[in-house]
């Protein structure tokens, strides 16, 4: 604790992770590592408060049952915490906990009617997610609160991100409201380790199968595909792989007849905004 006050931001920092990584890490430390986190929320210092509001996201990611002894001052490091990754756990804590949060879907009204303003596009994906899945377990309030931040993040087209991903939660809400739920709201908790503290052999690997389940799941293929299936796979992929090379080299000596019919516009349609997604119930 004697490092929190260090004039070097990032020796603080280090200081305040390290103290959430032991609650993580050694489950019996949990209750004293969430006394010294709630103190230096208190300190009057930004990047110490900040840093310990990450950390109790990670500490919560991992023992879900500690929430209630940060459901109180949750409203306050809403008012005082201004850096992008404490806002994004500010955030997700909302998202998975506002059931519990009295004041929850009054906590993101400001940030909703204020989106225009708000310049981190991590912040405004967590804002989404968060007033999403808040939604299905608080609709009556949430019902016009998501309706306007829909309307407001497809109509804003500074961050491509952002807009797809509204659009992508609009057409779910749109489609089917139970599958939504099931896919939108599943528990974030974690039994083993952070994804991103696993070794970066193992995610080397899994990189290699980026358009695939192994990102899902964390795992490369080879542990949850049966073995006669992953060697289908193999030489299907190596059989596309040589056919397709043939055709490249064959269509690379002649162009088409149709070049200017195959050319892309350069407009793209534009949708009129959203409705209010329907109500939950």
């Amino acid at each position: 604790a004697e490092y929190m006050t260090e004039p070097d931001a990032n020796v603080a920092r280090a200081a305040v992770a390290a103290i959430g990584k032991l609650g993580v890490r050694v489950p019996e430390c949990g209750g004293g590592v969430v006394e010294q986190l709630l103190k230096l929320l208190e300190v009057d210092i930004d990047h110490v408060s900040a840093e310990a509001i990450i950390a109790m996201k990670n500490l919560l990611r991992k023992f879900p049952d500690r929430i209630e002894r940060f459901i109180g001052g949750i409203g306050t490091f809403f008012r005082n915490i201004d850096e992008p990754d404490a806002k994004v756990a500010l955030l997700w804590m909302v998202g998975e906990y506002g059931h519990v949060i009295p004041e929850a879907p009054y906590l993101l009204e400001p940030l909703i009617d204020n989106f225009a303003e708000e310049t981190s596009q991590a912040v405004r994906l967590e804002l989404l997610a968060a007033t999403v899945r808040l939604f299905f377990r608080r609709p009556a309030e949430l019902q016009q609160m998501l309706g306007r931040l829909l309307d407001a993040a497809i109509a804003d087209a500074s961050f491509t991100d952002v807009h797809d991903r509204a659009m992508l939660y609009y057409r779910l809400l749109q489609l089917d409201l139970g599958a939504a739920e099931r896919i939108l709201c599943r528990s974030e908790h974690v039994s083993g380790q952070f994804v991103e503290e696993v070794p970066s052999e193992l995610q080397d690997r899994i990189f290699e199968e980026f358009n695939s389940l192994a990102v899902i799941y964390g795992e490369p293929s080879e542990r949850f595909v049966k073995p006669e299936l992953l060697q289908v796979r193999r030489v299907a992929t190596n059989g596309n792989g040589a056919s397709n090379g043939a055709a490249g080299h064959a269509g690379a000596g002649g162009g088409s007849d149709d070049d200017e019919s195959d050319e892309e516009s350069d407009e793209e349609p534009t949708a009129a905004p959203p409705p209010p997604p329907p109500d939950a119930s």
